[in-house]
């Protein structure tokens, strides 16, 4: 006959058994809901995807899955249109046209959301906010400015620039590194300035003795009166005779002044 010494340690060990099997199928059933998910928050993006309260850095976003792009579609209409404040995650989930816990496993909350979608702006205004070929051969670096300065103008007064300049001023407070990244997005593009100035000099085509001030002075001229009339909604579209105006202004200003 069994003892009861024998009996408490046979049912200590069918409890260290139970204990391991739940342990296990805790585990499997947790695999299974990363599995599930169409990416990570890590690969959704590589910044804490939880978000921090004071500084949630955007993330420079390598490649995205579809599934996190279509989130990323819906939270940049919401964070447009009612802004940080006023966007709800129910909101985004229904514009993206996806469920908030797909929502949450690609990005982790709202914070980590909005860093997410300034992020992608950025990096967008760094890569398209002009084509100029700094390759080319310098024939003439009048005709080139201008051609520069009328796309930078074009992109300046855009309402998806100006709503981006916004939301990057607006929230700087609660997203320090927001503007940081805006900034450095505008750097790239002022480098590749610089770039054409540089080779402009070279071949004695201009002389500028300071290129990253010159680069600078001529995105601020290429902002002036349409960009600002646009922030502040004075204005909210812009002809081409306007865009143009400002554009030949910059250039004539520049090489003549």
């Amino acid at each position: 006959m069994e003892t009861l010494k024998e009996r408490a340690h046979t049912n200590d060990i069918t409890r260290k058994a139970k204990t391991e099997a739940g342990k296990t199928e805790a585990g499997k059933a947790q695999s299974g809901k990363v599995e599930a998910g169409a990416v990570t928050d890590a690969q959704a993006c590589p910044a804490d995807a939880k978000g921090q309260e004071a500084g949630t850095k955007p993330c420079d976003t390598p490649a995205l899955s579809k599934k996190a792009k279509q989130i990323l579609d819906g939270a940049r209409s919401a964070f447009h249109e009612l802004g940080y404040e006023g966007t709800s995650v129910d909101e985004i989930a229904r514009r993206a046209g996806v469920s908030k816990p797909t929502l949450y496993t690609h990005f982790g909350d709202k914070q980590a959301l909005f860093a997410a979608t300034f992020a992608r702006e950025c990096q967008d205004y760094a890569e398209t906010a002009f084509h100029d070929d700094v390759a080319d051969t310098m024939t003439c670096v009048e005709t080139k400015l201008r051609s520069l300065a009328h796309e930078l103008v074009t992109f300046f007064v855009a309402p998806d620039t100006q709503r981006m300049f916004r939301s990057a001023v607006a929230e700087a407070a609660r997203f320090p590194d927001l503007g940081r990244a805006y900034f450095k997005a505008g750097e790239a593009t002022k480098q590749r300035i610089k770039l054409i100035l540089e080779r402009a000099t070279e071949h004695g085509l201009l002389a500028v003795p300071d290129l990253d001030l010159a680069a600078h002075q001529f995105v601020v001229l290429c902002k002036a009166d349409g960009f600002y009339k646009g922030l502040f909604m004075v204005e909210k579209t812009f002809s081409k005779d306007d865009i143009n105006r400002i554009a030949n202004g910059t250039v004539e200003l520049f090489m003549n002044g």
